[in-house]
């Protein structure tokens, strides 16, 4: 999802995340990023399904912190 381009007439009722894991790079959704989906799931009243599966185990860094 592309959060600088979502907008309030979307039409999203349920956002699911592995913010941790995203398949199939194996990208981080930055804190910046789940700031701003929170913020886009406040503006348009929809739920946020996060399955942040062994967020815990890393190979470098710090654990980033669930939504």
């Amino acid at each position: 999802m592309i959060t600088e381009q979502a907008t309030k007439e979307d039409q999203a009722r349920l956002l699911f995340v592995t913010p941790s894991h995203q398949f199939p790079l194996g990208g981080i959704l930055t804190v910046q990023k789940r700031i701003e989906l929170v913020q886009f799931a406040i503006k348009t009243g929809c739920y946020i399904l996060e399955d942040d599966y062994e967020s815990e185990f890393r190979f470098e860094g710090t654990v980033v912190s669930s939504l």
